[in-house]
């Protein structure tokens, strides 16, 4: 006895076969985002390639389509494997001349990794083009991509997905509209599937994806930097540990009064005990609310340079050791440092270390270093041995050895130059207005010495101050506000003012042990250094020597210090010009006013955000439409004449019954109720129709009862049923 009503039918004529016309339609559909996207995205991780994104789209649209008519004949079966064949033959015939273009892929790529991790890789043999390998992988994409698109399943695409997925989380891959056309490329491709639930699964997930990831990456973009910081210092501590360092790890945002405590963090045995300073983190990079490394992409520029001078045995770290080396002034000492309670992702380093087996050849630059070594070979020493040490390669500069040195350093240091003169805006016009107009140059000492009268003249030491910038400057808040700070205040303001006077500087943590400490100890005697020992101070390149401690925080400036380079402290360059300076303003750059030959490789990251909230709002309408057609079907009924109402209430009933069984007590009676309206010439009274909208409602309330979590939301939101 037929019992089927409208909804049931329905949801019957759902499973009918779609013809072949529109299955290969819909794959083709699915295949032009999915091919677009890939290729876009290959052209942006292959700039060698030469190759336009446009022209291989057109290649592989039709490949692609040729493939997918294929895939829908009688051998559609055998088009994969022998697709797969045939370019491996390819690859054996054309071996060398495949194998010479995949280097150059591989150099792309290092490049890209060098970029991301701004570390050095070596250079692949590569030959002038990488077509020759781009021809055949893009082949493979439309191979399988048309497979994909022929079965409306995912897996066959996923040797393609996978790795470009993996190239986006590592960075290689930058972002743009390729993404989003990949995106919905897969999603056209899985509704080709027949599997309809799994299909709506698979779907919501990706959905939901895009909208984490595209609230993500908004609220990336405009995160307060407070947030950032926190969010930063949160994965420090999970990766490191937590630590009893009592320095902020260059944040500024919320910088508190200075916690002091006694915990050991360093244990530290000298050979000959004196005044130490034990470099932890250096950063390089100022943004108003905080201290930055240098970003690997703007690091990896210098690859080439690193690369030499590393194979030179050149190191920022071991600068003054091996210009002493050279010079003979100074023999080494034993230093053997433990990290016990410090933080455990930085190496805590003397200046002047004394060889290179601890440092790590393949990182590029010289401000970060991590290692596990506790015994070092060092060069005691400090600013007045390290002056006499420039004036000595001053005086010895035409010998072969010192002229090579020299050579290396000068190519070292056009690099700090660039790296470590970097001010914003705000900091600038700070300083300028403190400063008032400089005059056209200064030598060394005359800088040093106005930045010592100005920080002893404005600025009160005070361990108890707190800042919170509120999205404001840190300069501006500690020299035109608070006029008050400790270590932190004061390292910072002398790094941008040295900066600012033109002598590139750099702003360090870590921990000092002072000379009247030193002085308590004897030769190889365990000293442990403790969160009161912590500080932060700047430091400046000097020429031919290297970077060195500049001491501007009251109570820790030794007199030795103060004139320890004369009245011309800088022999190889006798001034600093600022004037001349282009300082990096740290801001959004300005849109390119032509477009760009291409829109597309013009798309800009910040832009990504709204781009992939673009699905969320296509959710939320989709949402938003179930809910009304749910509503409009409810009221719909309630127009009906009582015959119609009881089938459609009763067929509402059995739709939620075939999704989650349930029994009710009066099943057997509504079900006669269904069959007498269908079928019989009675009456259908009022009372009737009520007992079959009451029938529905307590099936309604069943389901509800019965289903899990999630199969409500999905019959709620996703399906707008219930």
């Amino acid at each position: 006895m037929k019992t089927d009503n409208r909804i049931s039918l329905h949801c019957a004529q759902s499973e009918v076969k779609e013809p072949n016309t529109f299955g290969f339609l819909s794959g083709v559909i699915a295949l032009l985002p999915l091919l677009g996207g890939l290729c876009i995205l290959l052209c942006s991780m292959l700039p060698s390639a030469n190759v336009s994104w446009p022209m291989l789209f057109a290649v592989s649209v039709v490949c692609g389509t040729v493939l997918l008519l294929l895939y829908s004949g009688h051998l559609g079966g055998w088009i994969l494997p022998c697709g797969c064949v045939l370019l491996t033959i390819v690859f054996v015939v054309l071996k060398q001349t495949v194998m010479a273009a995949a280097g150059t892929v591989m150099n792309d790529v290092t490049d890209a990794l060098s970029h991301v991790t701004g570390r050095i890789y070596l250079d692949y043999p590569a030959a002038d083009t990488a077509f020759a390998v781009l021809l055949p992988l893009l082949l493979l994409c439309a191979l399988l991509a048309a497979c994909a698109a022929a079965h409306g399943k995912l897996w066959p695409i996923l040797p393609i997905l996978l790795p470009v997925g993996i190239g986006g989380i590592m960075g290689l891959i930058p972002m743009g509209a390729g993404w989003l056309l990949l995106a919905c490329g897969t999603v056209l491709l899985l509704g080709g599937c027949r599997a309809r639930q799994m299909v709506s699964r698979l779907a919501v997930v990706l959905i939901c994806t895009a909208m984490v990831l595209g609230i993500g990456a908004l609220v990336n973009h405009r995160a307060d930097t407070a947030w950032q910081g926190k969010l930063q210092a949160d994965y420090h501590a999970m990766r490191y540990g937590r630590t009893e360092d009592s320095m902020p790890e260059g944040q500024l945002e919320n910088l508190g009064p200075w916690e002091k405590n006694d915990t050991p963090a360093l244990a530290v045995t000298m050979e000959s005990p004196q005044k130490l300073y034990l470099r932890g983190s250096v950063w390089e990079t100022y943004t108003g609310s905080s201290w930055e490394p240098l970003s690997a992409q703007t690091r990896s520029d210098d690859g080439d340079l690193f690369y030499w001078l590393h194979e030179s045995d050149f190191f920022g770290q071991s600068q003054i050791a091996l210009a002493s080396t050279l010079t003979g002034t100074v023999k080494p000492a034993a230093l053997h440092v433990e990290t016990l309670g410090a933080c455990r992702g930085h190496a805590y380093l003397p200046y002047a270390l004394a060889g290179n087996e601890t440092l790590d050849a393949d990182v590029i630059g010289d401000a970060g270093a991590q290692n596990e070594a506790t015994d070092y070979a060092y060069l005691p020493g400090s600013l007045p041995t390290w002056y006499a040490l420039q004036h000595t390669l001053t005086s010895r500069q035409g010998e072969s050895q010192i002229a090579d040195y020299l050579t290396m350093e000068r190519a070292y240091a056009d690099y700090v130059y660039k790296a470590d003169l970097q001010l914003t805006e705000e900091s600038r016009a700070v300083i300028q207005r403190q400063l008032g107009e400089l005059e056209d140059s200064y030598t060394l000492s005359e800088i040093q010495t106005m930045i010592r009268n100005y920080l002893g003249e404005k600025m009160r030491y005070d361990e108890r101050v707190s800042t919170h910038l509120h999205g404001g400057d840190f300069l501006h808040d500690t020299l035109e506000c608070s006029g008050s700070g400790y270590s932190v205040h004061y390292a910072t303001t002398a790094v941008l003012m040295l900066r600012y006077f033109g002598v590139p500087a750099r702003y360090v943590e870590g921990y000092y042990l002072s000379p009247t400490d030193a002085a308590k100890v004897k030769a190889g005697e365990e000293i442990a250094l403790t969160g009161e020992n912590a500080h932060a101070w700047a430091e400046y390149y000097l020429e031919g020597v290297g970077f060195v401690p500049f001491e501007v925080t009251p109570g820790y400036v030794d007199p030795e210090d103060l004139h320890a380079g004369g009245i011309d402290s800088n022999a190889l360059g006798s001034s600093y010009h600022s004037e001349k300076l282009d300082y990096a303003v740290v801001e959004e750059p300005e849109p390119d006013p032509e477009g760009g030959q291409n829109g597309l490789h013009h798309f800009k990251a910040e832009h990504l955000p709204y781009l992939l909230l673009l699905p969320l709002l296509l959710f939320v309408a989709w949402i938003v439409g179930k809910r009304i057609r749910l509503t409009h079907m409810l009221r719909s009924f309630c127009r009906e004449n009582d015959r119609q109402a009881v089938m459609d209430w009763y067929g509402y009933a059995i739709h939620l019954r075939k999704l989650c069984p349930v029994t009710l007590s009066d099943d057997s009676q509504a079900m006669l109720l269904n069959q007498e309206a269908q079928f019989s010439r009675h009456e259908i009274t009022s009372g009737q129709r009520q007992q079959m909208e009451k029938y529905a409602q307590d099936t309604v309330t069943a389901v509800r009862q019965k289903g899990s979590f999630f199969q409500k939301l999905r019959w709620r939101w996703i399906d707008g049923i219930l």
